[in-house]
């Protein structure tokens, strides 16, 4: 019976591959019509002709760093399965572990949208990756990065002792980095930069995405899901890990907003 049921959640994650790679992916299309669907690698999946390959993550940039659940930061390209990493139940802070690296390219360019917050943190990913974020009108909801902007929504920030907040965008800009990785965790949240991220890109519902992914968890089998990290979070000496690779080479600016907002502390947020 296991057997089967092993079976089974291995032909489930192996059919919402192939969905992420060939419904999702973003298309590029030139002026003869044919197409191309690009995701985190320059791949094409059919009728491309003579079509220009732009690379378009479904990642976060190679210089992004992720705090660990007993307080050492780690550069995303050394993660490992298996590590705690903090991440967000809709809630609180908790740990939840590192199954996979989905994608990942340590060398290759890429544009990333880059989110500053009032608080000084900021983030780089890719343009449809989903975050969490807070509207002018309180609600909170996901939506991809490329429709944040300035001024109007606010993300879910950690800061250095711990304290999980909502603080203001107030810069938003395309950036060309290095390198992309797409770690999956089994709460199917991050916080990268110590900032609250989703696994998740390409989607609309962030509820079908992480059903879609309990056959992952199944197969996985984690030790553990979720546990409290206030302790570790005031103890822990924070160890910043140095990244080699290069660093930004261009920067567009969207958005921006002059005036510098306070960070607000919230304790419960609804996903």
């Amino acid at each position: 019976m296991a057997s089967v049921v092993s079976s089974i959640s291995i032909a489930l994650c192996i059919i919402f591959l192939a969905w992420t790679v060939i419904i999702a992916a973003p298309v590029d299309i030139n002026s003869s019509g044919n197409s191309s669907n690009v995701t985190g690698t320059t791949r094409c999946i059919a009728f491309c002709g003579e079509v220009t390959l732009v690379k378009t993550p479904i990642c976060f940039s190679g210089d992004s760093w992720l705090q660990l659940s007993d307080g050492r930061r780690q550069n995303i390209e050394q993660l490992q399965s298996g590590e705690n990493l903090l991440a967000f139940d809709g809630s609180n802070v908790v740990a939840s572990e590192m199954m996979f690296i989905l994608d990942k390219n340590a060398y290759a360019q890429a544009h990333f949208y880059t989110l500053e917050t009032a608080s000084n943190h900021t983030i780089s990913l890719s343009a449809e990756h989903l975050l969490p974020v807070v509207s002018e009108k309180g609600i909170s909801i996901y939506i991809p990065v490329e429709r944040i902007k300035a001024g109007h929504h606010s993300l879910y920030v950690l800061s250095d002792d711990g304290i999980l907040s909502q603080s203001l965008v107030i810069r938003v800009s395309i950036q060309m980095k290095i390198g992309y990785f797409a770690p999956l965790t089994t709460s199917e949240t991050v916080l990268v930069n110590n900032v609250v991220a989703s696994c998740f890109s390409h989607v609309h519902n962030i509820a079908m995405a992480q059903l879609s992914m309990t056959p992952v968890r199944w197969y996985y089998k984690p030790a553990t899901t979720t546990a409290t990290t206030s302790s570790a979070m005031t103890t822990a000496s924070l160890t910043t890990s140095t990244s080699t690779l290069p660093q930004t080479t261009t920067t567009t600016t969207i958005s921006t907003l002059s005036s510098t907002s306070t960070t607000t502390t919230t304790t419960t947020q609804q996903s």
